[in-house]
């Protein structure tokens, strides 16, 4: 006899937005004066991540990036890396994360996979023969309108492209469409059900998904996002008061990351303060029940899915009976 595949039913919704820059002029103009981004010391509006990215948008499609044009960007988690993701996303293009830590031959390797023709970043990457576009003071495209576009977005268009690391064999890029990623980010905010005002933390590298959950999280809803640095994130200490200090509402990490960070002093300080969204790995019993130990009003979601199926597709809030 064949065995029955199991299968599971989830929840059916029909969210409203169709792509990620429907989420994203739905509240623009409310969240304006609002702050949009934290970094090191920097607070960054959202009238001012509007004006940046339509600039760059506007220049990007001058330069000929059109729907589904893949575009390279290699920066770390910064307003830079944000800008640049909101412009190509503007311009109809679909953004290729490249993490600036890679070998050259990596990054070379993604750009010539991908037909990436433009390149966003501070410096070259060698034997990439497209345009790199620059974000120094001077750049061409600051001297653009800050003027929304009129670009048209469908939701089977590409939105991004994420490559997988490549330990089983050659590095393969997985194309994730905007109507894809959107019903993400509302069946994500529908599931966690983010308080008002609620601020939210990305500490992953900007070459996975797993942080996209925070990203567009926050900036698809018009919350604050918090981008950690890259030394920041690996010292305890320094995370644990910078998590306290801003009081971050909502953290995606990964288990075996967390599980560091909570060698910190004070331990409780890593933890955010409304929601602890775990993903990427298996969620140990033994972290599930320090994590309550240490903020019991904070609710905990397990949450996993391949980057195939966009960030995540099941998500769970494990009660008290889990061991």
């Amino acid at each position: 006899l064949l065995a029955t595949p199991s299968a599971l039913e989830g929840p059916k919704a029909d969210f409203p937005a169709r792509d990620l820059m429907s989420l994203w002029n739905g509240h623009i103009q409310s969240s304006t004066g609002q702050q949009a981004l934290q970094y090191e010391g920097q607070a960054f509006d959202y009238g001012w991540l509007e004006a940046e990215s339509n600039r760059l948008a506007h220049h990007l499609k001058r330069q000929g990036v059109a729907a589904d044009s893949p575009v390279g960007l290699c920066f770390d988690r910064s307003p830079e890396f944000v800008v640049g993701v909101l412009a190509v996303l503007k311009a109809g293009g679909a953004f290729v994360p490249l993490d600036p830590k890679w070998p050259a031959d990596r990054q070379a390797f993604v750009l010539q996979d991908c037909g990436a023709g433009w390149l966003l970043g501070h410096e070259a990457v060698p034997g990439f023969e497209g345009a790199l576009i620059g974000f120094s003071t001077e750049a061409d495209w600051r001297s653009e309108s800050a003027e929304p576009l009129d670009t048209l977005i469908e939701p089977a268009q590409a939105a991004y492209l994420i490559y997988t690391s490549g330990t089983s064999g050659i590095p393969k890029g997985v194309v994730v469409s905007h109507g894809a990623i959107a019903n993400y980010v509302q069946g994500l905010l529908q599931t966690i059900e983010p308080s008002p005002k609620a601020t939210m933390a990305m500490v992953s590298t900007v070459a996975a998904d797993l942080g996209h959950t925070t990203l567009f999280g926050a900036l698809c809803s018009g919350r604050t996002l918090h981008l950690l640095s890259a030394d920041r994130v690996m010292d305890a200490d320094a995370f644990a008061s910078y998590m306290a200090e801003h009081q971050v509402d909502i953290l995606k990490i990964v288990p075996t990351h967390l599980s560091a960070l909570l060698q910190a002093t004070d331990s409780a300080r890593v933890l955010p303060r409304e929601a602890l969204i775990l993903g990427g790995e298996a969620l140990p019993a033994a972290l599930l029940r320090q994590v309550r130990e240490l903020t019991p009003g904070c609710r905990v979601f397990n949450h996993y899915g391949p980057s195939e199926s966009t960030v995540g597709v099941l998500t769970t809030e494990p009660g008290d009976e889990q061991d």
